[in-house]
């Protein structure tokens, strides 16, 4: 049986390719290391053009090679990661897909009939669709912004430990605050995943039998019940996408405020004396791509959970114990004697067919039965 919970069932596939999930998270690490260092390059540039004294005379070359260095680096690691993460990413959910269609295989005929055929098929879609889109938005969408706050704080510890000190707190508020009301939303974005399964199964269904719709005229009556469902679908939709439009207003409002007070203090600290005007470029690059990496953080989060949610409920249906499980070990066909012991059959108010009717058919023979209106059939 596959894991039931959401998270150990995409860790179940992260274990089955260690190697390509640890190369892809060294790779986007890397690469968002050297996009930290870049703003420390173009704080070397800055302090090496803003020295007084002769302007030919300025040593901008070294800061300006290890700058441009650092760019091409970070580029190649970017490439890099979406080169491997396509093929992991890609392969975790074909498998995904295909264990998901082996297990349901496994219920009984009872459980179909009480389910969707065209459901179950776009719930097992919709879960590889929603396992690529938390394994990507994982790596490019997560792992950056983490990384982009931790090597903001101790590049800042270089410039002024109390505004470390200011982010990490200011970060660590917003993210509770954020993490909080996604949490809150977590039982909206499971209906609209529920019923968006729901809706894409009917519409299958519905077009694999347009031909009983045609003959029984039931086009208009189908279309009324399945416009009724769509509707259902469309408001649990709204309900979900506003609830996302809250959590960016709430995030845009708090990170805004952040960004200004840390170019605010930076500003007066380089009319103090205290900072350099490289420091000052330092702290305005961090913390605008803090503001950007912080907001796609954000929606990633909201997104994971909503994802999430929409796992949960496959897993939920199609998860579960089969009603009937198959011998262990398994029965094998071989050859086997048939013996009919004193058989009496017949249909009620009628002579029996059969009584006291024995025959012994030994492995390998073949036999034939006849009836009345027809030739001999084999068995």
């Amino acid at each position: 049986m596959l894991p039931s919970r959401p998270l150990a069932f995409l860790w179940h596939y992260v274990r089955a390719r260690p190697w390509h999930f640890g190369g892809l998270l060294a790779l986007v690490v890397s690469a968002a290391i050297c996009a930290v260092a870049v703003q420390y390059g173009m704080k070397l540039l800055v302090d090496a053009m803003a020295e007084g004294g002769e302007r030919g005379g300025a040593d901008v070359w070294f800061p300006l090679w290890l700058f441009l260095g650092l760019i091409v680096v970070e580029n190649v690691f970017w490439r890099l990661g979406g080169w491997l993460g396509c093929r992991t990413v890609v392969a975790s959910c074909v498998d995904i897909r295909v264990d998901l269609f082996r297990y349901l295989t496994g219920h009984p005929m009872r459980y179909f009939n009480e389910h969707f055929a065209g459901a179950l098929g776009n719930r097992i879609s919709a879960v590889g669709q929603a396992a690529g889109t938390l394994y990507g938005g994982l790596a490019w969408k997560i792992v950056p912004p983490i990384v982009d706050f931790l090597g903001a704080v101790v590049v800042l510890f270089t410039v002024d430990w109390r505004m470390a000190v200011a982010l990490i707190g200011f970060v660590l508020l917003v993210a509770l605050l954020i993490t909080g009301f996604g949490i809150r939303g977590r039982g909206r974005h499971q209906r609209f995943a529920a019923q968006a399964a729901r809706v894409g199964g009917e519409l299958v269904d519905a077009v694999s039998n347009v031909w009983t719709i045609k003959a029984f005229s039931a086009r208009d009556r189908e279309a009324e019940r399945l416009a009724q469902e769509i509707g259902y679908e469309a408001h649990a939709q709204r309900r979900s996408w506003m609830y996302l439009e809250k959590a960016r207003v709430l995030h845009d409002i708090c990170l805004s405020l952040m960004a200004g007070g840390m170019l605010v203090w930076a500003v007066r600290s380089w009319l103090g004396g205290a900072v350099s005007a490289g420091d000052v470029v330092l702290v305005s690059a961090l913390t605008f791509r803090i503001l950007h990496g912080s907001r796609d953080l954000a929606l990633a989060l909201v997104d994971t959970t909503q994802q999430v949610g929409a796992i949960a409920d496959t897993l939920r249906i199609i998860n579960q114990p089969h009603g009937l499980e198959d011998p262990e070990p398994v029965l094998t066909l071989d050859e086997g004697d048939i013996d009919f012991e004193r058989i009496r059959f017949g249909y009620p108010g009628r002579a029996p067919v059969f009584d006291d009717f024995s025959l012994h058919i030994p492995a390998g023979r073949r036999s034939a039965s006849s009836v009345p209106r027809g030739p001999a059939s084999r068995r």
